[in-house]
């Protein structure tokens, strides 16, 4: 028996070590980009258009001009920029361009309108396009009444090792300047932060799952068994094989992204599976043989062939889906072990 807790011990300790980086900071990353999800060769960069990507550090800027506005000012749209521009993080801002563009007489068409027009004529339809800008921004506005969107393209100092926030650092200042100086209201995106909010969504998500597994399981279990052990032995185990399995990964260098987020719950659930058949051994007051013995093969068994499932998505071509194979496997064999150790021989 004290063997086996010396080895989950042992194991903890390991764990713990690999989860961290020598200057202390968290060896397991978080990695929320498109490149995450994709192969890295540059055969699948061109097939999945990874090269059109918008760059990381350009931001779109928005704007909404209410309906009861007969359009926006092109000098007070042209302050608004320059204020951006200004900004710490930002190092430049493009001339801002409509969502429609409306032509000379004051209507509203689409832009794909004036690109057929200018397919199917193109010496007409450059006149078209040209008197089109040219005529309605002399007027003033940007905007009429039925256009009813503006947009600032802004490009933000790249990221660097001093100061790794790069656009991220720049939007926030860009909201901020937003709520202080203007009248419009704005909607703010970019790559980095799209990036962001989906990392803050799968922390979010994973914290939900550990909390509602450390409320729902408990009461499940001690309903089920009625004992305070039966409770403690299981939750034990899946605290542990969470802890291996995350060590693992991190190890392995697999990031923490929108498919390998997936892997908690599913070590939560093999976990109190094979726990499950530890309870119900150690219930059977018939069985003269350890719990151990009884159950080491046909845990073992069970537990081959969920790898071997796992592992077959190893040849997929998505890295993502490598990742998971991995990190699957990884949570697989930790709820294994912690189970057979604690649960069985512990």
């Amino acid at each position: 028996m004290w063997r086996a807790w010396l080895s989950v011990l042992a194991i903890s300790l390991l764990a713990i070590a690999g989860l961290f980086e020598a200057d202390g900071s968290l060896r397991l990353k978080l990695d929320a980009s498109a490149e995450a999800l994709t192969e890295t060769t540059q055969d699948d960069k061109v097939l999945l258009g990874a090269d059109e990507r918008i760059p990381s550090d350009e931001l779109l800027l928005m704007l909404t001009v209410p309906d009861e506005w007969g359009g926006a000012d092109v000098r007070e749209i042209a302050d608004l920029a320059t204020g951006i521009k200004r900004l710490p993080g930002v190092v430049k801002v493009e001339t801002p361009f409509t969502t429609r563009i409306p032509i000379v007489e004051g209507e509203a068409i689409d832009v794909a309108t004036l690109v057929d027009r200018l397919k199917l004529d193109p010496k007409n339809g450059r006149r078209w396009i040209d008197a089109t800008f040219n005529e309605y921004l002399l007027s003033g506005f940007m905007a009429n009444q039925k256009t009813r969107s503006i947009i600032l393209r802004a490009t933000a100092r790249p990221a660097t090792a001093e100061k790794p926030a790069g656009s991220i650092a720049a939007s926030a200042e860009i909201r901020r300047f937003l709520a202080e100086n203007t009248r419009y209201s704005g909607t703010l995106t970019g790559v980095k932060v799209v990036e962001d909010a989906i990392g803050e969504q799968i922390l979010r998500d994973i914290g939900l799952v550990l909390i509602l597994s450390a409320a729902i399981i408990p009461v499940v279990l001690f309903a089920s068994f009625t004992g305070f052990l039966s409770v403690l032995l299981p939750m034990m185990s899946i605290a542990l094989a969470l802890l291996w399995t995350f060590a693992g990964m991190a190890v392995a260098g697999i990031s923490v992204t929108l498919v390998t987020s997936v892997v908690p719950p599913l070590v939560i659930a093999l976990t109190l599976a094979y726990s499950m058949h530890a309870l119900c051994a150690a219930c059977d007051s018939e069985a003269s043989e350890p719990i151990g013995r009884r159950l080491v093969m046909p845990l073992i068994l069970t537990g081959v062939t969920t790898l071997a499932g796992f592992l077959a998505l190893s040849v997929q071509s998505m890295a993502a889906i490598r990742d998971f194979s991995f990190a699957g496997s990884m949570g697989v064999v930790a709820a294994q072990v912690s189970v057979l150790l604690i649960q069985c021989y512990g």
